[in-house]
């Protein structure tokens, strides 16, 4: 749960409470998520300076870390000084636990190469996984090709419940601090620091949830990767996923058709070639969550969706931060 005391100290004492006063106060959260340990510093590094930038009179800023649970690192202050020490908690400083592994760092990648091996394909494999190409062109018996399909099958499970814990605890998390400001007047933003956010299929209510939510209260949502800029693709499992997929869906037609299956599998036992392997009935699931496995997309689209953008592949996230704070001095209300 999210501490309510942060909200209250600044309906209590924030300006613009008078209806008929035009100002109204603008409060801006910095949510910290799992970061690297480059990652932290980087972000360290620009939110410390972000706050200490100009803006309008009436701006209140508070900090925050998610992981697992919500921790208030800062309730709402003008305190520069205390902003400071806050925010290098939230990202692991000398006085905080920090968040030490990044929001990416699954065993994605791990069960997709799986997946792959299972398939006993080399078509398409070399350009995206050389490892697993030079593992399936060597000769492998049945007994390895079983081990296979059940490595992949455990791999995915767990892929899948990792990605449902980590995405979910980050929605949730949003999701709460949007409810919280829904009771404020004004601007509200929230800068959203992460290396990526995973949205399966699983969780796809909760992020329209988290998008009604924001939008309904007036909450901008800025998303922040501090990771820089990455010299692997962000499409890459994508592109893996659907290789996997189109693959087992190969394997599958050769299995089933005695014309195209000559010579690659034995026919000798025909209810081998009826039976349906593990993999195969995950070939759509596989197919479908390759659109979800773009974390720094999901962090777009929540971004945008909520009236904010998304800052990445960057190793200056201070041209960014000056867009934002931007927004923040432009922001006006009109009322009739």
């Amino acid at each position: 749960p999210v501490a309510t005391s942060s909200i209250s100290t600044l309906e209590a004492s924030a300006p613009g409470d008078d209806p008929d006063d035009p100002l109204r106060p603008s409060v801006v959260v910095l949510v910290f998520g799992r970061l690297g340990m480059e990652a932290a510093g980087a972000a360290q590094e620009a939110a410390a300076a972000f706050v200490e930038g100009e803006f309008p009179s009436g701006t209140w800023f508070a900090v925050y870390e998610i992981g697992d649970r919500i921790r208030v690192r800062q309730s709402m202050t003008g305190d520069t000084t205390a902003l400071a020490t806050a925010i290098d908690e939230a990202t692991g400083g000398a006085e905080g636990s920090g968040n030490r592994t990044a929001e990416g760092e699954t065993l994605t990648r791990e069960a997709l190469s799986a997946a792959l091996l299972a398939t006993d394909d080399v078509t398409g494999v070399e350009a995206l996984a050389p490892t697993v190409a030079a593992t399936l062109r060597q000769p492998a018996g049945d007994a390895e090709r079983k081990q296979r399909e059940v490595a992949a099958q455990l791999g995915r499970a767990a892929d899948t419940l990792s990605r449902q814990r980590l995405g979910g605890s980050a929605l949730r998390a949003l999701l709460a601090i949007a409810r919280e400001l829904a009771g404020l007047k004004g601007r509200k933003t929230v800068l959203y620091f992460s290396e990526g956010l995973h949205v399966p299929s699983a969780l796809t209510d909760l992020l329209d949830t988290l998008v009604s939510e924001a939008n309904r209260a007036n909450v901008a949502i800025y998303a922040l990767d501090p990771g820089g800029l990455s010299t692997e693709g962000s499409f890459e499992e994508a592109k893996l996923a659907l290789a996997a997929a189109r693959n087992i869906s190969e394997k599958a037609q050769r299995t089933r058709d005695p014309q195209t299956a000559a010579g690659q599998s034995d026919r000798t036992d025909p209810e081998r070639d009826q039976s349906v392997a593990p993999t195969e009935v995950q070939m759509h699931d596989i197919a479908e969550e390759s659109l979800r496995l773009n974390t720094r997309v999901n962090l777009r689209d929540v971004a945008e969706a909520t009236g904010g953008f998304l800052v990445a592949e960057t190793n200056d996230l201070g041209s960014g931060l000056e867009r934002i704070g931007a927004d923040l001095r432009g922001y006006y209300e009109l009322a009739y």
